[in-house]
């Protein structure tokens, strides 16, 4: 771990910038030498933030640097090419400007960010800030724990002097996991932040989250994407948490021996984690996804009963492991229900209390909370506040409970998960149910969103139109969601940006396809369609901003012909389409589109009906 004395030396200079800058622009008394006794501290606080408990190390905190490997994103470059850096530090993106960085489940990163802190605060440039954005608790605002850290350094922080600190440049922001905000605070914490964003001059902001979260879509922040690990990649994390470069390389030859089934599933470091632990109890390599999650309970459950001969953990409750993993797979889900991972402890006891009602189990709340803390770790407690050690804990415990729902309650559920305003917080179950319940999530969930996808109001059967015969009422709903941006330039109109609600059709069927076909959108000729929206043939039916050659923001005309003076306004490709421009374009990509769809429709249809014909094979 690095010393006290780095951070100080890398950190002094910094503190002696902060303070003159404060002295020019606030009537305080503040003394340097005051601050300076608080570098300690500061010292301490980072060194805090390099500790972490992972489900490979779970009984005690552990460097983030000790295990770190290299991360990689993907960069957008000029046109539609994209380009795959290491990056350690946040000045190799190459720009001030405040940043998303988002990622898969198990991707890496939360640890990535740390790792991206730890090394601002080595070089000393700005002072780094690390914020857990799910430690946000009701009520409680982003300024709330920037004052906290504030408090370190014993500076004043009341808003004035925030703002004022915020101005200075001296400062850099890392926010983790803003999909883990709850969801009734997450537009004001978003809106609080575009505000902070706002007021401050040379202080960047880098955030995680996941995809499709609501930050992805402000134009405060770029987003850029972290990408899998590659070819041989996963090797070096598995050397880094083995004990031994023997013990690594038996597993690495186990590996190799598989491929390329396992291999490729190493993507992200928390399955080249869950494969070592998998490894670690039973000598034995899962071959599928669902293998490596499904084996983490049982594993905890009986970690010290298989290491030590004789000995059996005492536990609190009566119940048998599979009870213990029943009443954790519905606590997951009724927790998941309240979109939090989060739970105090009055919270945590009565999901718990509800699971075990659910199963008809007689056991106390109390006890198996313990246990499921003391035991498997799956749970961690922090100052009161209890959490899961990963967020994917909950996802995939949470589809084993739907698995286990009898086929009317599946039903509703996938039922509900076509609603593509309850979908969002469900898709990682719904990407595990779709390989632990594939029959009910395809017949359920997966061929109506087919159905949607191809341009269908309703759910349809399987003599269902090829998408060579696509209409444009298809056409149009396909793109129902669509927006895109058109700019006037120097007298040629260019499609400068495309916009879609998020929606599971989207994000299950066709988010694979935006590089190869949706982008054609940004080659076609707009100039009749904006000429007609300058002149007022064509009225922007819905509100939408409107920008002028000034520069300035003339409100919202919805409704009416838009100023004479426009250079940019946002349609729907719906409109569009009704106003009668451009549908042969359109028909075709909605074509492109719907063929690849009806071609993974036809790969559940055959899957349906063998496992139907097969069901019949068993009648007696």
């Amino acid at each position: 771990m690095q010393t006290a004395n780095m951070f100080n030396k890398s950190l002094s200079n910094l503190i002696d910038d902060l303070y003159t800058y404060l002295k020019s622009q606030a009537s305080i008394q503040i003394k340097k030498s005051d601050i300076k006794h608080k570098l300690p501290f500061l010292s301490d606080y980072i060194d805090s933030v390099r500790l972490v408990k992972t489900l490979w190390q779970i009984d005690k905190p552990i460097d983030v640097e000790s295990f770190y490997c290299d991360s990689h994103v993907l960069l957008q470059q000029t046109g539609k090419t994209t380009k795959r850096i290491k990056i350690n530090f946040v000045s190799d993106l190459n720009s001030n400007d405040n940043f998303v960085i988002q990622g898969i489940a198990g991707q890496g990163k939360s640890i990535l960010l740390r790792h991206l802190f730890i090394n601002q605060a080595v070089l000393g440039t700005h002072i780094p800030v690390f914020i857990e954005l799910r430690r946000i608790q009701t009520n409680e605002t982003l300024s709330t724990h920037i004052s906290r850290f504030l408090q370190i350094l014993d500076l004043p922080s009341d808003p004035t002097i925030i703002q004022i600190l915020l101005r200075s440049g001296k400062f850099m922001f890392f926010l983790d996991a803003f999909d883990e905000i709850p969801k009734d605070q997450m537009a004001s914490i978003l809106n609080e932040l575009e505000y902070l964003t706002s007021i401050s001059r040379n202080c960047q902001f880098i955030v995680t989250s996941r995809l499709d979260s609501p930050i992805s879509r402000s134009p405060l922040f770029n987003v850029i994407l972290l990408d899998n690990l590659r070819g041989k990649e996963y090797q070096e994390l598995i050397r880094k948490l083995s004990d031994s470069e023997k013990y690594a390389k038996a597993i690495i030859t186990k590996i190799k021996a598989q491929q390329p089934t396992i291999s490729q599933l190493l993507c992200t470091p928390l399955l080249v984690t869950l494969l070592l632990m998998s490894y670690k109890f039973y000598q034995t390599i899962p071959t599928h996804l669902s293998g490596f999650y499904e084996s983490i309970f049982i594993n905890l459950l009986q970690r010290h009963d298989g290491t030590k001969p004789g000995f059996t953990r005492p536990r609190r409750c009566s119940i048998n492991d599979n009870q213990y993993r029943q009443v954790f797979d519905a606590f997951c889900f009724e927790s998941k229900k309240l979109k939090t991972q989060t739970f105090d402890y009055q919270l945590i006891y009565s999901l718990i209390d509800k699971a075990m009602s659910l199963l008809a189990i007689k056991e106390d709340a109390d006890a198996y909370i313990k246990d499921i803390k003391s035991i498997t770790c799956l749970l961690l407690e922090e100052s009161g506040q209890y959490r899961f050690i990963h967020g994917t804990v909950q996802d995939y415990y949470s589809a084993s409970f739907v698995k286990a729902l009898p086929e009317p309650s599946a039903i509703k559920f996938y039922q509900a998960c076509l609603d593509f305003r309850r979908t969002w917080p469900w898709l990682q179950e719904l990407e595990f149910l779709s390989d632990i319940d594939p029959y009910r999530y395809n017949k359920y969930f997966f061929l109506p969103i087919c159905s949607k996808a191809m341009g269908y109001a309703h759910t349809v059967g399987p003599n269902f139109l090829h998408p060579a015969r696509i209409s444009l009422d298809r056409t149009k709903n396909i793109f129902d969601t669509w927006t895109l941006t058109l700019k006037l330039d120097n007298g040629k109109t260019k499609c400068t940006s495309l916009e879609s609600m998020f929606t599971p059709t989207r994000h299950f069927l066709t988010h694979d396809l935006h590089a190869h076909v949706i982008y054609g959108i940004f080659n076609f000729d707009y100039s009749q369609l904006m000429d007609n929206i300058i002149s007022g043939k064509v009225v922007i039916n819905t509100k939408h901003e409107l920008y002028t050659n000034t520069g300035q923001h003339p409100g919202t005309t919805p409704s009416h012909a838009v100023p004479p003076d426009v250079r940019e306004v946002k349609i729907a490709i719906k409109q569009i389409l009704d106003e009668g421009f451009l549908t042969t374009e359109f028909k075709s990509i909605a074509q492109r589109l719907s063929l690849n769809v009806y071609n993974q429709w036809q790969q559940a249809i055959s899957y349906i009906s063998k496992q139907d014909a097969f069901g019949k094979t068993l009648e007696i």
